[in-house]
């Protein structure tokens, strides 16, 4: 049965080798998953040091010249902080891999000991029994949705910006593993 394997603790290099793993589902013992993992991490680290920033600071996107010309603080929005334009499409980046990962967990097996889980149905149930909400709180654009529907005050930037603190709840998950 490919829904549940067996196996003992010192194992893990023989369940990798003699098990024939169902299409598209990600073993939690591939050097590809830890590696995907640690750059998460990563990724939570970058949100936890950015988000701090973006909340204190009404920052405004300005070309990495303007941000750091002697007079850049010299017109009218001296208030605003600079936010180099480069830092705006990394944080694309960064959302665009956190979106990535939301759907990388529904094909992710799981252990419950001492069985490894690899049946996607499972998987799913699983993660839509788990950490589901808590992700999708973290990928979700709400940045788009309420620009797109124009509401685009202080209150309302700020909430958009505390939107991102569920990602840094998503440590904890990977600290789990």
């Amino acid at each position: 049965d490919t829904a549940q394997m067996q196996f003992n603790a010192g194992d893990k290099s023989d369940l990798e080798l003699n098990i024939a793993w169902p299409k598209l589902v990600i073993s939690p013992f591939s050097a590809w998953k830890a590696s995907w993992d640690w750059i998460m991490v990563l990724l939570v680290f970058y949100t936890s040091t950015t988000l701090p920033w973006n909340l204190a600071f009404e920052a405004e996107e300005r070309s990495f010249s303007d941000c750091y010309s002697s007079g850049a603080g010299d017109d009218e929005d001296s208030n605003k902080s600079c936010y180099p334009g480069y830092f705006v499409r990394l944080d694309a980046i960064v959302d665009i891999v956190f979106i990535v990962d939301f759907f990388l967990c529904f094909r992710c097996a799981y252990i419950v000991h001492p069985a490894v889980v690899t049946d996607p149905k499972k998987i799913a149930i699983h993660y839509l029994t788990g950490f589901f909400l808590l992700d999708f709180l973290a990928v979700f654009p709400f940045d788009l949705v309420v620009s797109a529907g124009g509401g685009d005050n202080g209150d309302t930037i700020t909430a958009l910006k505390l939107s991102k603190l569920p990602r840094l709840m998503r440590l904890g998950k990977l600290m789990r593993k």
